[in-house]
């Protein structure tokens, strides 16, 4: 900003003084507008240089494409160590009654933390068909802190 405006003030100072003898010499010539034409390209010359300056100066950020969105993994659902899969958990008629299991199998293959069972709720069962379940007692799980997720 400060150099338009000294460039300004420059161009019109030589104008005038340009001007000021020549009309003090020459008052009765025609030729007197000479000095103020020249004086007014230089100003016209001097601002078209600045803002050709100015132009250059601006420099215009490139537009940076919109990457598109990815989408979001599913989180992965982390489920508690005391939580027992439902689809486990069997209902078992003995001679005795009821009894409520969950096999052995089936929380090898949907529960990744079967080592940490407590041993003494294995159990053994003959069901009143005579047919032998494996598995863990749910009642005894169920007192050691563990739960069955929600169905």
């Amino acid at each position: 900003m400060r150099n338009i405006i000294l460039g300004t003030t420059c161009a019109a100072l030589l104008s005038l003084s340009a001007v000021s003898p020549a009309m003090a010499e020459e008052r009765n010539t025609n030729n007197a507008w000479v000095p103020l034409l020249l004086g007014g390209l230089a100003i016209y010359a001097i601002k078209d240089r600045n803002d050709r300056k100015r132009e250059r100066a601006r420099v215009e950020t490139p537009v940076r494409p919109v990457r598109p969105v990815q989408p979001t993994r599913p989180a992965v659902i982390h489920t508690p160590r005391n939580v027992l899969p439902a689809a486990c958990f069997r209902r078992v008629d003995t001679w005795d009654g009821r009894v409520g299991l969950f096999g052995k199998r089936c929380l090898e293959r949907r529960y990744a933390h079967i080592d940490s069972l407590p041993r003494q709720c294995r159990t053994r069962l003959e069901s009143d068909r005579g047919e032998v379940r494996r598995g863990f007692s749910a009642r005894c799980l169920r007192h050691h802190g563990y739960r069955m997720s929600s169905r």
